[in-house]
């Protein structure tokens, strides 16, 4: 879609160059990276072609795993899944919060069983958000998780690695859990 639009000529190997490793995927934020290369870009202005409304923005399609197919992978893979950001329905429901909690529920009615967690700590989350995310969590019975979404220092400004907004205590009580629960670390 990026060469379709005109943005630039892009390969998915020339992309695959921008992950850390060979492991990572080609995400939005890789392609982006590709794109500010190739066009001598910032990272921000090179990412306004992959937002919703940008000219090579790509559209969940059947292809896509829906939320519960993509815990039930997770599970089967023996890991723990937590819903990440839910702050981010906020900006998928037009800042509409009523909207945007009945979209939220309506989620974890499907899916909440199989959850581990939810990251109710996040960058981008308000205090207020933090709040009842907590609420959330505790009254469905899953772990209070949280999150820097960092991704590199252009992509993340302000924000830093591994601060996820939750105590030292938490963390250790996380990882006992993940111990016990999937006795892979």
């Amino acid at each position: 879609k990026v060469n379709a639009a005109g943005i630039t000529t892009l390969t998915y190997e020339e992309a695959k160059t921008f992950t850390p490793t060979p492991f990572t995927s080609v995400s939005k934020v890789v392609i982006a990276k590709a794109i500010a290369a190739k066009r001598n870009l910032p990272i921000e202005e090179a990412l306004q072609f992959l937002r919703r409304d940008g000219p090579a923005y790509m559209p969940y399609t059947e292809d896509t795993l829906t939320p519960a197919q993509g815990v039930k992978l997770i599970k089967d893979a023996n890991g723990l899944a937590v819903l990440a950001h839910p702050g981010d329905f906020s900006r998928r429901s037009s800042y509409n919060p009523e909207e945007s909690l009945t979209r939220l529920n309506n989620l974890l009615n499907q899916i909440g069983v199989m959850l581990f967690g939810i990251e109710a700590h996040y960058s981008r989350h308000t205090p207020e958000q933090m709040v009842l995310f907590e609420e959330i969590a505790r009254d469905r019975g899953l772990f209070i998780t949280g999150g820097s979404d960092w991704h590199s220092a252009e992509m993340s400004k302000g924000i830093k690695l591994g601060d996820g907004g939750i105590s030292l205590t938490e963390a250790q009580q996380f990882f006992k859990i993940v111990k016990e629960k999937t006795r892979l670390l």
